[in-house]
């Protein structure tokens, strides 16, 4: 600094100031296009299931904070597992890479499987037809529904051990109906309990991680 004067000194101390707000402006934007890129990744694919990892929805707990069971499961009988296909409930062969509409999560202290297919949120449900037999299908979870019927959230209910090897899936509304899954078609019928019979014995198998 030798033959600076104290105007050439702080000529230069104005000009350091510059460029460290210069530098301090270019650091807070870049951070923030990491927060936007990183927020525009997260909004684009969200996964509905993850809201009960123990989240709160609609001010309500969910998943693992209540009802101890948040595992995501597939409802498997004879290595075909239960899917919505989005037109009603089909058997398909066991595979863990088909994922839309083949998992599943059975909260037992809500008594509802819930579904996720194209990340839309539905639940298991059972209903009588004109004809007075009983169909089962993936219908919007009345639970969170504040338009929703009793009899629809009814109609959701279902009793089952996911901690069991094998499980009847009962319906607890429709008392001494159970889900069963048998015929050349391996679709999904409602019948008569009978925890003798194997078509009614259901597997939760944990998805792998």
């Amino acid at each position: 600094m030798v033959g600076w004067t104290r105007s050439h000194l702080a000529h230069f101390t104005f000009c350091l100031f510059l460029v460290t707000m210069q530098l301090s402006a270019l650091l807070l934007i870049a951070a923030s296009a990491l927060v936007a890129a990183d927020h525009t990744r997260t909004k684009g694919a969200p996964d509905v299931f993850d809201q009960f990892d123990g989240g709160n929805l609609e001010d309500g707990m969910v998943g693992g904070v209540e009802g101890g069971v948040a595992a995501r499961v597939n409802i498997v009988h004879d290595d075909v597992m239960l899917r919505n296909h989005g037109d009603g409930l089909d058997a398909v062969p066991y595979n863990t890479s088909a994922v839309n509409g083949a998992q599943w999560i059975y909260n037992p202290s809500w008594q509802l499987f819930l579904n996720n297919r194209d990340n839309q949120l539905s639940c298991l449900d059972a209903f009588k037809g004109d004809n007075g037999e009983l169909y089962v299908h993936a219908y919007g979870c009345a639970k969170w529904d504040s338009k929703a019927s009793e009899a629809s959230a009814s109609n959701q209910l279902w009793s089952a051990d996911p901690m069991a090897n094998l499980t009847t899936i009962e319906h607890v509304t429709h008392t001494g109906f159970c889900l069963s899954q048998s015929g050349a078609d391996a679709k999904v019928h409602m019948k008569p309990c009978n925890a003798s019979d194997p078509a009614q014995l259901f597997e939760l198998r944990d998805v792998p991680k």
